[in-house]
């Protein structure tokens, strides 16, 4: 039976604890699509690895891999069976990184529509964050903005506050003159920036932003409280964005067996937000994926890239959430 999705009040109003998860959605492989994306760019410096599920036809250079197999962001059975997944275990809506049709040939605009039929079959909330790209500027945002309110924004399922549809934007302060189109689409839209520092929370206020986020995996979660207090003062949402850990190349951040997790999760439950944002369902290529594993006869899985059962960050995650709501405000 699917869940209610929720339509939360201005930031300033009470609503329910949530919690969502960036999800992923540029997979491809050879059985879908015809091609590889996002797999045939990965290098395996750890030794061959085959396996009949994976059945894989190029490299990776993860140290673990799906259990699901090397998927398509356009399987809708596969869609459906990970949105599953999510709310089964307490996650409420997806943040979907996005890109304009013109940068990946509409690869990720075609699994967005096919994630918003699956997700309403179940219930989970669907928003998307529009990353960096190449040509980014005021005026390709004016057009990302009326695509994703045009062809997303009407839909049941996809995620509103106060009756407007949410839009979350990656790292937009360099973008020039952005207030003159954030600002006056805040009547119609909640927008949401990505920031890695307290000083950054003014400049959420001054372009039109509803809502912060922190974002990427060196941002000072020491800091989240005050960053909520004032957030709170200035009339915005915050949401900390919390990970397992991280590992891309050679720069890495150990998980600790879940410690590092567990350890950031409290401190994004201690600032004192409604609302917290999980980095990653499922992205592989840099090490932050909460989706099961599948075991390995070549290779064990240590503290630094996973320490625990296939299913065991998914099952940490339905902990923490538990506990997180369970928690008297």
């Amino acid at each position: 039976m699917a869940r209610d999705v929720f339509v939360l009040e201005p930031p300033m109003s009470h609503f329910e604890k949530q919690v969502w998860v960036i999800y992923k959605a540029g997979f491809a492989n050879p059985a879908t699509d015809g091609q590889a994306i996002n797999y045939g760019d990965w290098n395996l410096d750890y030794g061959g690895y085959t396996s009949s599920k994976l059945k894989l036809p190029f490299e990776i250079s993860s140290k673990v891999f799906p259990q699901m197999g090397l998927y398509s962001s356009h399987d809708k059975v596969l869609i459906k069976t990970h949105m599953r997944m999510i709310a089964r275990h307490g996650i409420d809506g997806i943040i979907i990184p996005w890109v304009p049709k013109h940068i990946d040939n509409g690869f990720i605009d075609s699994s967005v529509k096919i994630i918003l039929k699956q997700a309403k079959k179940i219930g989970i909330s669907v928003a998307v964050q529009v990353i960096s790209y190449n040509g980014r500027d005021r005026h390709s945002i004016n057009k990302d903005i009326n695509y994703i309110a045009s062809n997303y924004g009407g839909d049941e399922i996809y995620l509103k506050f106060d009756g407007k549809p949410v839009i979350f934007f990656e790292d937009p302060n360099d973008i020039d003159d952005i207030q003159n189109v954030i600002y006056y689409r805040k009547n119609e839209l909640f927008m949401i920036t990505s920031l890695t520092s307290f000083s950054q929370v003014g400049y959420a206020l001054e372009n039109g932003f509803c809502g912060i986020n922190t974002q990427g995996v060196y941002s000072n979660y020491t800091s989240w409280d005050l960053m909520h207090k004032d957030a709170v003062e200035r009339g915005l949402l915050f949401i900390p964005m919390v990970s397992p850990g991280f590992e891309y190349f050679g720069t890495s951040i150990s998980r600790k067996s879940g410690k590092y997790y567990k350890e950031l999760f409290t401190q994004a439950v201690n600032s004192g937000a409604r609302i917290i944002l999980i980095n990653s369902f499922n992205d592989w290529a840099h090490g932050t994926q909460i989706e099961n594993i599948v075991e390995r006869d070549d290779y064990m899985p240590n503290e630094n890239t996973w320490g625990g059962p296939p299913n065991y960050y998914l099952e940490l995650t339905k902990s923490l959430i538990k506990d997180f709501k369970d928690k008297k405000a």
